[in-house]
């Protein structure tokens, strides 16, 4: 009885390393249609958009931007990080699909999808502007590999059978930042594209 008392209290001395999950099973938007705008995260001080603009007028303008900033503390980089996406998932899906994924702490994500038709063209963040959602570097351990395991997966057959507009962004870690921008501008009927 002593050994399994000693043995108990050595296990529970050890270090408990956290771990964040960001998981969409199977079936969960399979065969779904329309518009689907899905933020997943685990973990701490993230930022995730999802913006999607319409305009139809003889001078519309539309007009889509996100912007975040993170911060990230040194002990975020202890912590286990898997996010995923099961087979089937969003199989036969239709329509505009934006998803942004993330397990870790101060990553920034962010969709954009713009439709118009109008005299003048859709405006849309650019990479000037898309570098500000940026995630940050922690501060201590700067360059120093992680010690936690980190994945991010998307498995076969996730989106197979699907049409339309989709959108992903997928991360596990620390200080990641990922944009999608799909701007699509029609013309007046018998303007010039």
């Amino acid at each position: 009885m002593k050994r399994f008392g000693l043995a108990l209290l050595l296990w529970l001395a050890l270090p408990v390393q956290a771990q964040e999950v960001a998981r969409i099973e199977g079936q969960a938007g399979q065969m779904a249609s329309g518009r689907m705008a899905l933020n997943q995260a685990a973990g701490a001080g993230n930022a995730q958009a999802n913006q999607m603009a319409l305009a139809w007028s003889e001078s519309g303008i539309s007009q889509a931007d996100a912007q975040a900033v993170q911060t990230v503390t040194p002990g975020d980089r202890l912590r286990s990080a898997q996010a995923g996406i099961d087979g089937g998932a969003f199989h036969g899906y239709q329509g505009v699909l934006s998803i942004n994924q993330v397990a870790g702490s101060g990553n920034a994500q962010a969709n954009l999808f713009v439709v118009d038709q109008g005299a003048m063209p859709a405006l849309a963040v650019d990479d000037m502007a898309l570098a500000q959602a940026v995630g940050a570097s922690p501060s201590e351990g700067a360059g120093t590999p992680p010690t936690a395991a980190r994945e991010a997966r998307i498995d076969a057959g996730a989106f197979s059978g699907s049409t339309g507009v989709i959108q992903v962004n997928q991360g596990a870690g620390v200080g990641n930042a990922a944009t999608n921008a799909i701007v699509l501008h029609l013309p007046l009927q018998g303007g010039t594209p």
